[in-house]
């Protein structure tokens, strides 16, 4: 190297990382008590364009999607959190999903009129897992709040895969 001489150098993936995946999921109703940051919405995360940026969850905030019509879902998925916004994420949250048929929800254990326990996010902030055709159509699917937080949160991928 040369004394004095200033290398400008930029690393291949600055401005290139992705902060939100896309999918393409199934028809649905969404509403959320969260307020969302500028245009960052949840119906524009369902819908893949970005990602949804909630205003300090609190203890009983919701987000539901309501699927019209009631689709069996082999498969969902939701990351919270980005790399440019570690610590907004969603904590003390959980995942539950309402079948049309409400006689499945009496032999499992429920969080009351008819909603199932999906799951919770892991420690790597991710909410997933396999429900099939075991359950039939799902009407609802819902993320429920469990804890009030002092930031943000971020969901940066929605993915609910037919079956």
């Amino acid at each position: 190297s040369l004394k004095g001489k200033v290398q400008k150098l930029k690393d291949n993936q600055f401005g290139k990382v992705g902060l939100t995946k896309g999918h393409k999921n199934p028809p649905a109703e969404i509403e959320s008590s969260i307020k969302h940051y500028k245009s960052y919405s949840i119906e524009r995360a369902y819908r893949g364009d970005t990602f949804f940026w909630g205003i300090v969850p609190k203890q009983g905030d919701k987000i539901v999607f309501r699927f019209k019509p009631p689709v069996i879902l082999e498969k969902y998925k939701l990351v919270t959190g980005n790399r440019e916004h570690p610590s907004d994420r969603f904590l003390n949250t959980t995942c539950i999903f309402k079948p049309q048929d409400n006689s499945i929800a009496g032999k499992l254990e429920t969080y009351g009129d008819g909603w199932i326990s999906a799951g919770e996010f892991n420690h790597f902030w991710v909410a997933e897992g396999h429900l099939g055709s075991k359950f039939g159509p799902i009407k609802a699917f819902q993320l429920s709040v469990g804890a009030s937080s002092v930031n943000w949160a971020i969901l940066s991928e929605i993915y609910f895969k037919p079956g």
